[in-house]
């Protein structure tokens, strides 16, 4: 997981502003989610790629705001959460695609 000072270069942020940033950022994942079709945590989990899997725990931490992921883990749950169609379907994403 990343450390305060990470989120704002060297500028640490207090730990109410960072509660906020990091719920609003945890908003616009379960937004995103939604959109995708609203998958349940194992589900999710399941469609990660191979060589970057997501546990169902670590995704309710980072949909929740519990922590904040690291970048890697938060690129692999972006690019999952659209990458199937409501069917479960492979649905590829294109470098251009707004929601990445």
């Amino acid at each position: 997981m990343v450390d305060r000072g990470a989120v704002q270069g060297s500028a640490a942020l207090s730990g109410e502003d960072f509660g906020r940033r990091l719920a609003g950022f945890a908003a616009d994942l379960k937004a995103l989610r939604i959109e995708c079709g609203n998958l349940p945590l194992r589900e999710i989990a399941r469609r990660a790629p191979r060589h970057r899997p997501l546990s169902a725990a670590a995704v309710s931490e980072a949909l929740n705001g519990k922590r904040l992921p690291r970048l890697d883990f938060l690129m692999a749950l972006v690019r999952t959460l659209p990458a199937h169609d409501p069917e479960g379907r492979p649905h590829p994403l294109g470098r251009d695609d707004p929601r990445l």
